[in-house]
């Protein structure tokens, strides 16, 4: 995860405010509930999920990025009202610190793709959510990005060397079915595409990332990234640019 910044985590969170308030609905958030947000990140949802249980509710954040907890409990202290609700601990997900049929509900966005067996983090998801609750998984699969581009094989070849080089399961989004039946759990999909007409917006969201894992698998050269870049920046003045990737949004249901 060494691209995933706080500043990047802060950029994503407005890019995808219409998505995350999908997962607190899909939870079935209620009032004094305890939820549990893995790979909660600087306090991106722990927040938000405070304000929906109440003051008489829980919210835990687990991450295991120190710089992620400490940012997190900095912007938690800051909300006075919230942050006896709030804990943020630090954790791997594959050992979630917490005794059987605990939750309510939980959720992790965007945290698969960068593990090695995202399989353990579902069961523990499982494990600690209690019988009625639901279990709220959003991730992406980068092998549906598609760019309107005269510089397909530029394009195929950033593509194909993101999903070999970049998360560990930079293709998790379409794993998530298969994962979860494996859990023998009820669950239902929703899949959300994001489209893209903006450069610096498509740039900051994924093509950055694109960029610098091609160079330094020198699988395109500087060269080569910027003639594709130069395409789709004109495309952007003539109001012409498109791109698209889909999020995959599963939801388990334990009964």
């Amino acid at each position: 995860m060494k691209h995933v910044t706080i500043d990047y985590l802060d950029y994503l969170n407005e890019v995808t405010v219409t998505i995350k308030k999908r997962s607190y609905e899909l939870m079935k958030i209620v009032e004094k509930g305890r939820v549990l947000d893995v790979g909660c990140g600087p306090a991106t949802d722990t927040i938000a999920l405070a304000k929906l249980v109440g003051k008489f509710g829980q919210v835990v954040g687990i991450d295991n990025n120190e710089k992620m907890i400490q940012e997190a409990e900095i912007r938690k202290n800051r909300e006075q009202k919230l942050a006896p609700v709030i804990t943020h601990k630090k954790c791997c997900a594959y050992q979630i610190p917490y005794e059987n049929n605990y939750f309510d509900s939980c959720r992790s966005e965007r945290v698969l793709q960068h593990l090695s067996t995202p399989e353990k983090a579902i069961s523990e998801m499982v494990r600690v959510t209690k019988k009625g609750g639901h279990i709220v998984v959003i991730d992406t699969d980068f092998a549906t990005t598609s760019v309107d581009t005269t510089e397909k094989e530029l394009e195929r070849s950033l593509i194909n060397c993101y999903l070999d080089y970049g998360p560990q399961n930079a293709d998790i989004g379409r794993q998530l079915y298969r994962l979860f039946k494996q859990q023998n759990i009820e669950f239902s999909i929703e899949i959300h595409p994001y489209m893209f007409s903006n450069y610096q917006v498509l740039y900051k969201t994924f093509l950055q990332s694109f960029y610098k894992i091609a160079v330094e698998k020198k699988v395109l050269t500087e060269k080569q990234i910027a003639k594709f870049a130069k395409n789709l920046k004109e495309s952007c003045q003539k109001d012409m640019l498109f791109a698209s990737v889909s999020q995959l949004v599963i939801t388990g249901h334990i009964k």
